[in-house]
């Protein structure tokens, strides 16, 4: 993925990311966006469940520059699905409109066969995908991510980082993570919070 992101951030202004639950797609839909934006320009992040096609159209329209990253597409509804088409194919050839980066959980080509989703709104979100990989299936990033998510919140919470045993770092990789990057996140900032000790250990 690292190496798919600047390719896609620079060529195309329409984006699927694909994944499970908690594996980093608005953190991958924001890194698309610093790279491929002015440092001022805006990313907004819509939930589209429950998203009525009001608000989806007026913030389309009103904010013609930067990134919409609209989050759990699968969620949007048979009217707004509509609408969004047209305005997918004019960012296609201009400049003038906000790029676009969806995200989900499912297989939308599923979805239209199943749920009725917009064949033809597939067919303009499949054109540059992105798929996340869950932590269970890349166990070797748990030690990094540890050290990183252990820095950050000690710099945030003004605290001297805590040192891990390989004792405890044996347990965390022996996890299957099923809430993936999200979980793991939340579990060492529970540690960082409730152990007084400069050690994480068993």
């Amino acid at each position: 993925i690292k190496k798919k992101v600047p390719i896609t951030a620079q060529e195309h202004p329409i984006i699927l990311i694909i994944g499970e639950e908690g594996t980093g797609k608005e953190l991958i839909g924001r890194h698309i966006h610093r790279c491929r934006t002015k440092e001022d320009s805006f990313f907004i992040r819509l939930n589209c469940t429950g998203l009525d096609k009001e608000t989806l159209l007026s913030t389309l329209s009103q904010n013609p520059m930067g990134t919409i990253f609209l989050d759990l597409i699968d969620g949007l509804d048979n009217d707004s699905q509509q609408e969004l088409l047209p305005l997918l194919k004019t960012i296609l050839i201009q400049e003038t409109l906000p790029k676009i980066i969806a995200s989900t959980t499912k297989d939308l080509s599923r979805e239209v066969e199943i749920n009725g989703f917009n064949h033809h709104l597939w067919q303009y979100l499949d054109q540059v995908v992105i798929k996340t990989v869950p932590l269970r299936e890349r166990k070797e990033d748990i030690y990094l991510l540890v050290q990183y998510f252990i820095t950050h919140f000690s710099r945030y919470l003004g605290i001297k980082p805590k040192q891990i045993t390989k004792d405890a770092l044996a347990i965390l990789e022996g996890y299957h993570w099923p809430g993936n990057v999200k979980e793991l996140k939340n579990i060492i900032l529970r540690i960082i919070c409730s152990i007084p000790e400069e050690t994480i250990d068993v």
